[in-house]
């Protein structure tokens, strides 16, 4: 009983909401403004350090008719929720919710301009590694990464999950005078608006969650073998990924000339370019090169012409002589990483990953890899943040959750957003009858409406609804 009562007050004290101190905004160019807020390093003691988060926000165009504020995440984990308010908001979301809403981005703790992670800089690395050499390097530059992390960030690096970003979204709620969360989270997103949504259920106003994250599947996982499975296969992602690339050969076939790689089977035609590929670079592409770029490109649908053409270009010869390295090669994502391997459940062992990626490129042909060495800096990460929320993600929140999926999404797994619709607890699913990641690449008018009214007015679609109106990708 003495444990219970301990969990239990422990719990309390970590859900509850920090002191708000109003935000000061100031005019920050075309008609932004910014502020920044103090929240507690580690709520387990609230008056104790403080990092800084920045913030932007996009004033309701209808303030005689504003609701409150519409809080939003662009994904990641990572990303800058104050560049995507900056460069992106207007176009993003409609002009009912943008006249209904004060739009709020805000740099997670660890990224951008709040308080960051700072690794120092590394060589650049193969999108992932190809053969035994370069996995033994791979693994040595991403246990380096690690070491490099601790060194530069200190106790930060200890408190950068998931469920840390959510109390403090809930410190900025009570800062705005919202007395519910109003919230959009797209991609990794939806994970923190999950979160939230158990951690605080009595403080839900409106969550929409758009291109699902398995909540589960990322933490732990559901079974035995989960364990050992590194975190970024849990998600379902490489499955996702590889049925959009069946339906962007399958479509493309079906256009014809207006696909620049229709000519024969697409299918056929792409297996024997990546065979070639294996065997040795084409040009200066490599095999890891193009699977990477295919990944990224496959969620984007208006950049499938251009890909068809690149991709007949590199089977035919007519390739050029360098090729863009920043859309092959990258270094490592220091705070994608501190984040998810400070709350994710991996394997301890980094010679798990080659195992793990050819068992994934058996089931899923090219991004089998791909994705599962997005994780390999887990397997020797050297912080774990004792605060994160592992579940359980079924409980009733005070008003039900917005999903938002398309079937052939890249990233988010479409069964597994309709595993989440029946792992929350009170939680509804929209599909796009199409593909595109997220509402910031799909141009679905009938999603966009359904957004909308949800937002504003807290009205669901209908159980199975479908919105069958995205713009064909391959249209002149």
């Amino acid at each position: 009983m003495r444990i219970l009562i301990a969990t239990v007050l422990a719990t309390a004290a970590l859900t509850s909401t920090a002191e708000a101190a109003p935000l000061a905004w100031t005019a920050c160019d075309d008609g932004l403004q910014c502020a920044t807020a103090q929240v507690p390093l580690d709520y387990d003691t609230p008056s104790g350090s403080k990092i800084e988060l920045a913030l932007i926000k996009l004033p309701a165009t209808d303030p005689a008719h504003r609701i409150g504020t519409l809080f939003t995440n662009p994904g990641g984990p990572g990303n800058s929720g104050v560049a995507f308010v900056r460069d992106e908001a207007r176009d993003v979301y409609t002009a009912g919710v943008r006249a209904r809403f004060d739009v709020v981005g805000f740099d997670p703790r660890g990224v951008g301009a709040s308080t960051p992670v700072r690794c120092g800089e590394a060589p650049p690395q193969p999108a992932f590694p190809v053969g035994r050499e370069q996995e033994q390097a791979f693994a040595a530059a991403a246990a380096d990464l690690g070491r490099r992390c601790r060194t530069h960030n200190g106790a930060l690096l200890d408190h950068l999950s998931t469920a840390n970003v959510a109390r403090d979204m809930d410190v900025l709620r009570a800062a705005v005078g919202d007395p519910k969360l109003t919230f959009i989270g797209h991609s990794y997103g939806s994970l923190l608006g999950a979160t939230y949504a158990n951690l605080f259920p009595q403080r839900v106003r409106a969550i929409a969650l758009d291109g699902v994250l398995d909540p589960v599947g990322w933490m732990t996982g559901r079974g035995p073998l989960d364990a050992a499975t590194p975190f970024s296969l849990r998600v379902g992602s490489q499955q996702a990924t590889s049925r959009a690339l069946r339906y962007f050969l399958d479509t493309c076939k079906q256009a014809g000339p207006r696909c620049a790689f229709s000519d024969g089977d697409p299918v056929e035609e792409f297996d024997r370019l990546m065979a070639r590929l294996r065997a040795e670079p084409v040009g200066p592409f490599t095999y890891a090169d193009v699977v990477n770029i295919m990944r990224d490109v496959l969620g984007f649908t208006p950049g499938w012409p251009s890909t068809a053409e690149a991709l007949a270009a590199v089977r035919d010869g007519n390739i050029p002589a360098e090729k863009n390295r920043a859309a092959a090669e990258a270094g490592p994502d220091d705070a994608k990483l501190a984040i998810a391997c400070s709350e994710t459940a991996n394997p301890p062992f980094a010679g798990v990953w080659p195992l793990a990626a050819r068992v994934a490129d058996h089931f899923t042909p090219y991004f089998g890899a791909s994705w599962a060495y997005i994780s390999q800096a887990c397997a020797t990460w050297p912080a774990r943040d004792a605060d994160r929320y592992a579940g359980p993600f079924d409980r009733k929140t005070a008003a039900p959750l917005l999903l938002v999926n398309s079937r052939f999404d890249a990233a988010s797994s479409y069964e597994r957003a309709q595993v989440v619709e029946r792992t929350l607890g009170s939680a509804r699913l929209l599909t796009i009858e199409g593909a595109g990641h997220t509402q910031a690449t799909i141009d679905s008018p009938c999603a966009d409406a359904a957004i909308e009214r949800y937002l504003i007015s807290g009205v669901l679609p209908a159980p199975g609804a479908v919105c069958a109106d995205q713009r064909d990708p391959w249209a002149e």
